[in-house]
C-alpha cells in the first residue's frame, strides 16, 4: 500500500477526488482555511466552557466510581448526540462498559483471622498465639485473601541486589542447604541492612529502591513465596522511641500514646490493583520475638545485629512454625465507560475506519498515580484530558457539519486510561468495528498549554506517509513540532499501534501542574486548543479522503513503561488481559525482546530465577540484571509454555 499522497500528487492524478479534500477542508478547516474571527471565537468559547465543565470541582476530577464521572460520560454522548453523529454503536447505545477495581479495603473483623502454631510436641499438642487483629498484627492491601497454612521462614530484608552483593534468599542453613522459600510464609524486616550507615553499600541515612515495601513483596513473588509476613526492624523501632523522647512522649505498646512498634495501613504496601493471591500481613515484633528465641535460640534483635556486622544474610527456617488464618479483602468493583459515536462513510473506502480519541478520567481525589502523595484533594485534569476530550468534541461537530466523509470516522472517548490504558486495551481487545478496517488512530491527550508554537506529535514513523502530513499540516498551521516516531507510549493510542495500526499523538508537553490539584482550567492556552483543534479536524479529514490508507511500519521506540536503570526488554504490557503473569500486547521493533522470539499475546511467566505474576515482578526482576545479560524467559503462548532466552540491552 502506498502513502497518502501529497495534494500536488492528488491534483494531477484524480482532479474529482482533489476537489472533495478541499471542500471538506473548507468545511472543517480553521483560520488557517479563511475562517473568520467571529468564528475562531465561537471555537474558542466553546472549548473554555468544555474545559470549565470537565474540570468543575463537582466533577470530582472525575476519578472512576465517581459520581463525576459518570456525568462527564453522559455528558460527552449528548454533546455526540447534538453534532449529529451515530450513537447507537453498542446494541442502541453510545456506551461500552468493562470492569475495573476501584479500591480494596479490609473485610470484617469476624472474617480475619490469624495464629501463631508451634511445633508438634511428643503428646500431639502444639503451643499457639493468637493474634488479635489490629493489635497484633494487620492484614495489606497488597495481598490476596483467603484460608493460607504456611511454614515461617525468616529472610532477612527481603532483598535481592546483584550490584550491592547483597541476597537474603541465598543464605544456607547450618546443614549447608539453600534456603527454600516456596511455598513458605517469609518473614521480612521493613527498610534495609546497615541504614545508618552512610558508607553503607545501600543508600546510608535514606531508604534505597530496595526498602520500598513493594518490592520486597515482587522479591518474595519472584521466589515463589506463599506469604509475607512484615515485621518492624530494630533501627526502625529505635528511631521512633528516640523521637518519641526528644518531644517528652514516653513510647509504648498498642494503645499508648506513642507506638513506635505501630501497624501499619491497610494500603500502606499498596492498593491492592495487583490482585496477588498471597497474604501479605503485618505483625508486631513482640508476637515474634518470642518465636525467634525458641527456634533459634536468640532474639530479633540479635539476628538483626549479626546481619549488620556481617553485611550476610541470616536466613533460614523457623523450625516447626506456622502461620494460619484467613484474610478477607472486599474488592469494590466499578464499571468503566467508553464512549463512541460514528461519523459513517460513503463510497467506496466507507468500511475503512479513521479513530480519533481522547480520555475523559482523571485521578479523582488522588491516589497512588498523584504527583501530590498524601494528598486528598480534587485534582480537576483540566489539561489530563478535558482539553483533549474537549477537542474531540470540537473536531467531532466540525466533522459531522461538513458531511459524509470517504472513510468512516469513529469517535472515542476513552475511561480507565489512567488506571493503565484499560478502556483503550478493552476496546482494541473488543472492538466495534473490525481491526483491520482501521487505517489510523489520531490520539489527543493533554494538549492544553501551547507554548512557543511547540506540539509534540508521536507516532510519525508508524504509517507511510504520515511525517510528510504532519509536517505540511504543521507549516500550515505556523506551528513547530516536536515530532517522535515510535507509536509506543503512555496513552491510548499505544494499544492501537500494539494491534498493528498506525497511530498518531498529540500533546503541548508536560508541566508543574501534572498528575496535581492544580491542574485546573484557568490555566489552558484556549487560543492554542483553537488552533490545535484547526489542525486535528485537517488531520482526521486528510485521512478520511486520501486516496490510499497509510501501512503500517514497524519503528523501534523509545522504552515504554518504568524504564529507570532497569535493563531494556522492550514488551509492550496488555493491562486489559488481566491474569497470572505478565501479559504483553507486543514487542518493540529491534529490542531484546523481539529479538529472543517474544510476541503479542504472550505471557511472561519467569524470568532467569524469577516466578513472573505481574508487572511488579516483572519490573523487580529485570533489576536484578544488567545490560548484556542473557536471561532465560519463559512466556504461556497458547495454553502452552515456551522457553525463550533475552539479551538484555541498556536503558533507554
Amino acid at each position: 500500500r502506498s502513502a497518502p499522497k501529497p495534494m500536488e500528487d492528488l491534483v494531477k492524478r484524480s482532479p474529482v477526488k482533489m476537489l472533495v479534500v478541499v471542500s471538506m477542508l473548507v468545511a472543517v478547516g480553521g483560520r488557517a482555511r479563511g475562517e473568520d474571527a467571529a468564528s475562531a471565537n465561537g471555537v474558542r468559547e466553546r472549548l473554555r466552557k468544555a474545559v470549565e465543565y470537565l474540570a468543575a470541582p463537582d466533577m470530582e476530577g472525575r476519578g472512576p466510581g465517581t459520581k463525576g464521572i459518570d456525568r462527564a460520560a453522559d455528558w460527552v454522548a449528548a454533546g455526540f448526540r447534538e453534532a449529529g453523529l451515530g450513537v447507537n454503536v453498542v446494541g442502541d447505545a453510545p456506551f461500552q462498559a468493562f470492569a475495573m477495581t476501584l479500591e480494596a479495603k479490609l473485610g470484617p473483623a469476624s472474617e480475619n483471622r490469624a495464629e501463631l502454631v508451634g511445633p508438634v510436641a511428643a503428646d500431639g499438642s502444639s503451643k499457639l498465639v493468637r493474634l488479635e487483629l489490629g493489635r497484633d498484627y494487620t492484614p495489606l492491601a497488597a495481598g490476596g485473601g483467603g484460608e493460607f497454612d504456611l511454614p515461617l521462614l525468616f529472610a532477612g530484608y527481603g532483598i535481592t541486589a546483584p550490584k550491592e552483593r547483597y541476597d537474603d534468599y541465598s543464605a544456607v542453613d547450618s546443614k549447608g542447604a539453600s534456603v527454600d522459600p516456596k511455598g513458605k510464609a517469609v518473614v521480612v524486616l521493613r527498610h534495609e541492612p546497615r541504614q545508618d550507615d552512610p558508607a553503607s553499600a545501600f543508600e546510608g541515612n535514606q531508604d534505597s529502591q530496595y526498602a520500598a515495601l513493594s518490592r520486597k513483596i515482587a522479591n518474595a513473588s519472584e521466589h515463589e513465596a506463599g506469604g509475607v509476613v512484615f515485621v518492624n526492624d530494630f533501627v526502625g523501632v529505635e528511631r521512633m522511641r528516640k523521637a518519641a523522647a526528644a518531644h517528652g512522649v514516653e513510647s509504648g505498646g498498642a494503645g499508648s500514646d506513642f507506638d513506635e512498634d505501630a501497624l501499619m495501613a491497610f494500603n500502606r504496601a499498596g492498593d491492592g490493583s495487583d490482585r496477588r493471591s498471597m497474604p501479605v500481613l503485618q505483625v508486631r515484633r513482640s508476637a515474634i520475638d518470642p518465636i525467634f528465641k525458641e527456634a533459634l535460640s536468640r532474639s530479633l534483635e540479635d539476628v538483626e545485629k549479626e546481619i549488620d556486622d556481617r553485611f550476610a544474610p541470616a536466613s533460614g527456617p523457623l523450625a516447626g512454625w506456622r502461620i494460619r488464618g484467613r484474610v478477607a479483602i472486599e474488592r469494590t468493583e466499578t464499571v468503566g465507560r467508553n464512549v463512541i459515536a460514528v461519523l459513517p462513510g460513503k463510497g467506496p473506502h466507507a468500511s475503512e475506519v479513521v479513530v480519533l480519541g481522547a480520555h475523559y478520567d482523571h485521578l479523582g481525589y488522588g491516589g497512588s498515580n498523584s504527583a501530590a502523595p498524601g494528598e486528598h484533594a480534587i485534582h480537576h485534569g483540566a489539561d489530563d484530558n478535558a482539553s483533549g476530550t474537549a477537542m474531540l468534541l470540537e473536531a467531532a461537530r466540525r466533522l459531522a457539519k461538513a458531511g459524509s466523509p470517504s472513510r468512516t470516522i469513529l469517535f472515542v472517548a476513552f475511561s480507565g486510561e489512567e488506571r493503565g490504558l484499560l478502556g483503550s486495551a478493552h476496546f482494541t481487545a473488543n472492538p466495534t468495528v473490525p481491526l483491520a478496517n482501521i487505517v489510523a488512530m489520531v490520539n489527543l491527550d493533554m494538549v492544553g498549554r501551547l507554548d512557543q508554537e511547540k506540539l509534540v506529535v508521536h507516532g510519525t514513523g508508524t504509517g507511510s506517509g504520515l511525517e510528510q502530513l504532519v509536517d505540511r499540516l504543521l507549516a500550515a498551521h505556523s506551528l513547530t513540532g516536536a515530532k517522535e516516531p515510535g507509536g509506543f507510549g503512555p496513552s491510548d493510542h499505544a494499544s492501537f499501534y500494539a494491534k498493528k495500526i498506525p497511530v498518531l499523538h498529540l500533546f503541548t508537553g508536560s508541566h508543574g501542574d501534572y498528575h496535581r490539584p492544580s491542574d485546573t482550567a484557568d490555566k489552558i492556552n484556549y487560543d492554542g486548543m483553537v488552533r490545535i483543534t484547526d489542525l486535528v479536524v485537517e488531520l482526521v479529514a486528510a485521512l478520511a479522503e486520501a486516496e490510499d490508507r497509510p501501512a503500517y511500519v514497524e519503528i523501534a521506540s523509545k522504552q515504554f513503561a518504568r524504564g529507570g536503570d532497569r535493563p531494556y526488554f522492550g514488551s509492550i504490557p496488555d493491562f486489559g488481559k488481566p491474569q497470572k503473569g505478565y501479559a504483553i500486547s507486543g514487542v518493540a521493533k529491534d529490542s531484546p525482546a523481539s529479538r529472543g522470539g517474544l510476541a503479542a499475546g504472550d505471557v511472561i511467566v519467569r524470568i532467569g530465577e524469577s516466578a513472573i505474576t505481574g508487572l511488579e515482578d516483572f519490573d523487580s526482576a529485570l533489576r536484578k540484571h544488567k545490560a548484556g545479560d542473557t536471561v532465560p524467559v519463559v512466556v504461556l503462548r497458547d495454553g502452552a509454555e515456551v522457553r525463550l532466552e533475552v539479551t538484555l540491552a541498556a536503558p533507554k
